[in-house]
């Protein structure tokens, strides 16, 4: 019954194209980077910052493991991903982020 007052209500909707716009990201680990530093990456889609995971500080090894899920997104053009050290000044009690240049262009099509 419901079936039929939907199918009654838009008989076109099975003909009809739609887009359905879906990204998951997960943000795992780092390497190569100087030793006790805090980090942080930052996502961007479009050129438009979406998220960023927690600051970690660097030791041995640097691990995230933070899951980033987008729904209905405009078109894409780029995704990058961007590690950012953080700058805290005890004396002046300041902090100012640094960009360390890993990004990651990525262009659907």
């Amino acid at each position: 019954l419901l079936g039929s007052l939907t199918e009654c209500h838009s008989p076109n909707r099975n003909h009809v194209r739609r887009v359905d716009s879906y990204l998951a990201v997960w943000i795992l680990e780092a390497r190569a980077l100087p030793p006790k530093k805090r980090y942080y990456c930052e996502l961007s889609l479009n050129g438009v910052l979406y998220s960023r995971t927690c600051c970690k500080l660097m030791n041995d090894s640097l691990f995230w493991g933070e899951p980033f899920q987008f729904q209905d997104l405009p078109l894409l053009g780029s995704v990058t991903v961007r590690v950012c050290r953080e700058n805290y000044n005890k004396k002046k009690k300041e902090r100012s982020d640094t960009d360390i240049g890993a990004r990651l262009p990525f262009s659907s099509s």
